[in-house]
């Protein structure tokens, strides 16, 4: 995105963790960090993901949450947005890791989504319909972290509270 106000880069395909909300009770976020120097108003997010099966005409659910000290607030109850089952555009990349497609989704907040000044937590994931499938949020930069290190949880995997994606 050429007027993007913070990006990682794109999918370096290195390494993936489960971002979705799907199938056989699955749940999990990926976040990544973002600094803006002040009061900032976006009118889209952006972000990749791999997926298979029934993610494809998905909807997604996004998550953003101020900073705690260098994670997420582990509190939804206190994010800056919490949307469920909200429509997103998506178009695949054409590029393929691990067997899996690589797809851009966007998400366009209803008249746009204020971010403080300092460091903002995102998370987004793709939501699975009937038939199945997996969704991955992955590495971007060949892992050189911008910010602080990018976190995960999932209590369906034994990880109920954000921690360090690099050693999940």
């Amino acid at each position: 995105c050429d007027d993007a106000i913070y990006s990682t880069g794109d999918a370096d395909g290195v390494n993936g963790l489960s971002s979705e909300r799907g199938n056989f009770g699955i749940e999990s976020f990926c976040a990544d960090d973002a600094e803006v120097k002040s009061e900032t108003t976006v009118g889209a997010l952006h972000w990749q993901a791999l997926v298979s099966g029934d993610y494809g005409d998905s909807t997604v659910d996004v998550l953003v949450l101020p900073d705690d000290g260098g994670a997420p607030n582990g509190d939804d109850g206190t994010a800056l947005l919490n949307v469920s089952d909200a429509g997103a555009c998506r178009v695949d990349t054409g590029i393929n890791y691990f067997g899996y497609p690589l797809i851009q989704y966007s998400y366009y907040p209803a008249g746009g989504l204020t971010i403080p000044a300092g460091t903002t937590w995102f998370a987004a994931r793709p939501v699975s319909g009937s038939g199945g499938g997996r969704a991955f949020g992955l590495t971007a930069n060949y892992g050189a972290p911008q910010g602080f290190p990018a976190v995960w949880r999932s209590a369906f995997f034994g990880y109920p509270d954000w921690g360090n994606a690099a050693t999940q």
